[in-house]
């Protein structure tokens, strides 16, 4: 384009006034939607085609804001209960996720933090049960837990995850007793024992540390 169309393109925007601009704008719009229906009249395939890209992009960037909603969420309602109870000893793991499809939860340690692999699922409360889970799996007394018997561990797990959820996601709570907590003690008589007998945090973790010093010191 050369310097003399510039300017005469330059000025004749300037020669125009708002209503003359705005009058432009729509009539180019006009006239563009009137094109573009159509050619979405003529060309059926191709409308088809380009509404399955643009939908999957959509789904795409939608999903993404989704997960990372939800995994902010749970972060955040597990910072605040570790802040508030105090319990950075007990769980001195910070919370990432990977996100998958189609697979089941899962979790591992890696570089201070427990990456929780999960799908995300519809219903937000069993989302933060599953996390939770995987999560405290993880990262509950890690330093002690292999000192720990069996029941007791799972006891204890049991015993965190429930206070938890009672605490930051309330809405939860029925799934978890209802659901969860049945599968995990009607293995082993001994878990649903310690279970009842851990009632809150300070209890519980009196009872680990009498059932775990004289294994490490010795």
């Amino acid at each position: 384009m050369t310097n003399e169309t510039n300017s005469t393109i330059t000025q004749m925007l300037e020669d125009m006034t708002f209503s003359d601009l705005l009058a432009y704008l729509f009539g180019s719009f006009v006239v563009g939607g009137g094109i573009l229906f159509i050619y979405m009249i003529t060309h059926p395939d191709k409308v088809e085609k380009w509404g399955s890209i643009f939908y999957k992009l959509f789904f795409f960037f939608n999903k993404r804001i989704e997960r990372k909603a939800v995994s902010s969420d749970i972060q955040s309602r597990l910072n605040s209960f570790i802040r508030n109870f105090k319990v950075e000893d007990v769980l001195p793991y910070g919370l990432r996720f990977r996100w998958v499809t189609g697979e089941d939860f899962d979790s591992y340690v890696e570089e201070g933090d427990v990456i929780v692999i999960m799908d995300n699922h519809r219903n937000n409360a069993r989302n933060f049960i599953k996390a939770i889970m995987a999560y405290t799996s993880q990262g509950l007394l890690p330093n002690v837990k292999d000192f720990l018997p069996s029941e007791i561990l799972t006891a204890t797990e049991i015993t965190l995850q429930e206070k938890i959820i009672k605490e930051q996601r309330s809405d939860a709570l029925k799934i978890f007793r209802e659901e969860i907590i049945p599968q995990r003690i009607n293995v082993n008589t001994e878990i649903a024992k310690y279970q009842k007998k851990f009632h809150d945090i300070a209890l519980f973790m009196g009872c680990i540390l009498k059932q775990t010093m004289p294994m490490i010191s010795q």
